[in-house]
């Protein structure tokens, strides 16, 4: 009788783990498969019970998803209970996401098993990655408008603020004869930095675009653009107390880039100009090549005798939030750009003491963009 009612209920118990709507299965302390109901081959992973039992679960589980399984696998064992989700591979190749929840059980030897329910949520895992992305998406549009915002009214800030000393300058010479020559020279600066608000407009636009246009980078002589950003920055000064060293192994250097180059140059060039107290102001530009990341790049060394950065600014001059420090008069504006042009070219750009050890005695602004073949 006993035996009878035994049997009984175990074919009521394996009709029902047969067409339970979950994979169930059950594994030794090895990881080893010794049961599973047709789900697994029927609903779930394309498997017939056969290709399983008997062989380690954690090979079908995902390279990334291995070490969590075996923690939440041993816990359960050890503690009773437990869940996780992890990815298994189908028998076609791709992974599906599983959501286990298993207890343990000892059998009529004292083995230690556990029995695990599986349940597919592969969808409502693509679903929350969507979502995800979308928040993603929507933050980094936000955070890009406001980028682009400060850094046009950084930007127009600074012409402005030089057409006003040009006219201010220019209209006080405005009776002194001998002075005709100084008011051509303001003219050409108001000139200048009405180009200046031009290219402005067009490149905070084009900035605005970047993740989305189609602009391709190409082939860019460095070494003219460099000389047009150090023309500019000796037309727009005052007075002629900055001079410039070149250190340029060859005539011309090329990098993968496109027309912001010469922004990259201005900023760090103004900068060096802006933050030194010094009568006199000198800026070497070094440029050398260096094989990073299997690649070769041009790298540009900016070194002033200016006023330095502190060690606990030099991580943040590139970050927007340094911008909007009191104190920090915009400078981390026009970095902010140089550093998100230098992201789109794949480069990069950090700074270090001129001296090291002694930020006090200037900065050494260092950029790396890819170089290109000569044309």
């Amino acid at each position: 009788m006993y035996s009878s009612e035994l049997k009984e209920s175990e074919e009521r118990y394996r009709l029902i783990s047969e067409n339970a709507n979950d994979l169930i299965m059950v594994f030794n302390e090895k990881f080893e498969y010794e049961y599973l109901n047709e789900n697994v081959h029927k609903r779930n992973l394309g498997y017939k019970k056969k290709d399983l039992i008997g062989k380690n679960q954690l090979s079908f589980i995902h390279p990334n998803d291995r070490k969590q399984a075996i923690i939440a696998a041993s816990k359960i064992l050890r503690k009773g209970s437990g869940s996780h989700s992890i990815r298994f591979k189908h028998i076609d190749g791709h992974y599906k996401w599983l959501e286990i929840t298993g207890r343990n059980f000892s059998d009529n030897k004292g083995n230690k098993k556990v029995v695990a329910f599986a349940r597919d949520i592969t969808e409502r895992k693509k679903a929350e990655e969507k979502l995800k992305k979308s928040e993603e998406k929507y933050r980094e549009a936000y955070n890009r408008a406001e980028l682009y915002k400060d850094l046009f009214y950084h930007g127009i800030s600074n012409i402005c603020s030089n057409i006003k000393f040009s006219i201010d300058l220019s209209e006080s010479y405005l009776h002194e004869p001998s002075k005709e020559r100084e008011i051509k020279d303001l003219y050409n600066v108001i000139r200048d930095q009405f180009k200046k608000s031009q290219k402005l407009i067009y490149n905070v636009k084009k900035l605005s675009n970047l993740e989305n246009s189609k602009v391709s980078l190409k082939s860019i002589n460095a070494s003219k653009t460099l000389d047009e950003a150090i023309q500019f920055i000796k037309n727009s000064l005052p007075t002629n107390n900055v001079n410039f060293n070149i250190d340029l192994p060859e005539k011309e250097v090329f990098v993968i880039a496109d027309e912001l180059l010469v922004d990259i140059f201005d900023n760090i060039l103004i900068n060096a100009v802006k933050y030194n107290n010094n009568v006199q102001i000198e800026i070497l530009i070094k440029i050398s090549r260096e094989w990073k990341l299997n690649k070769n790049f041009i790298k540009f060394e900016f070194i002033d005798n200016g006023i330095g950065i502190t060690d606990q600014k030099k991580g943040i001059i590139f970050q927007v939030r340094f911008c909007k420090e009191k104190g920090s008069k915009g400078m981390g504006f026009g970095l902010t750009l140089v550093k998100k042009i230098l992201e789109y070219y794949k480069g990069e750009i950090w700074v270090e003491d001129r001296v090291k050890g002694d930020y006090s005695k200037g900065s050494n602004f260092i950029v790396l963009i890819p170089e290109a073949a000569k044309k």
